[in-house]
């Protein structure tokens, strides 16, 4: 089956090569959360990881995780399901806000609280210059703190 192209609109007073491309494993989660997040593309490349999924940075949101004792964040770096078709960070972000729907984000739920998660991950970094976190985190601020500065 082709593929339908869009027309791309270009304003021609503005030059701005920058590009980011963001690759999830995620099929409506992550699309939604950063094309309402920003309404323009920007430069380079930037790889964010988020372990061990993109509902931690979410969660972030929402909650420090210095409010969980030591056995929820294992079991948040584990994620395994707790349910036919849950994990256990996305039964957490339905406990915290009686929903959560991955296919069709709310991001309003979200949205207004980048700050806190932005200052959240970066306590959670605490080995920033190796090259991804091989415990619980996400340098998913990075990114948005590129794509909200500019």
């Amino acid at each position: 089956m082709a593929r339908e192209r869009k027309k791309l609109e270009r304003i021609s007073a503005v030059r701005d090569a920058r590009l980011f491309i963001i690759a999830t494993e995620g099929e409506q989660t992550e699309k939604q959360y950063f094309e309402d997040l920003v309404s323009k593309n920007w430069y380079g490349y930037f790889l964010a990881l988020s372990n061990p999924c993109f509902e931690l940075w979410l969660l972030l949101h929402i909650k420090s995780l210095e409010e969980y004792p030591d056995n929820a964040l294992d079991e948040f770096l584990e994620n395994k399901k707790v349910s036919s078709s849950r994990t256990r960070l996305e039964a957490e972000l339905i406990n915290l806000l009686n929903s959560y729907n991955k296919s069709n984000l709310d991001t309003a739920q979200f949205l207004p609280f980048v700050k806190q998660a932005i200052e959240r991950a970066k306590k959670l970094d605490t080995n920033p210059k190796q090259r991804w976190s091989n415990g619980l985190g996400t340098r998913v601020y990075q990114l948005v703190e590129k794509i909200i500065v500019g």
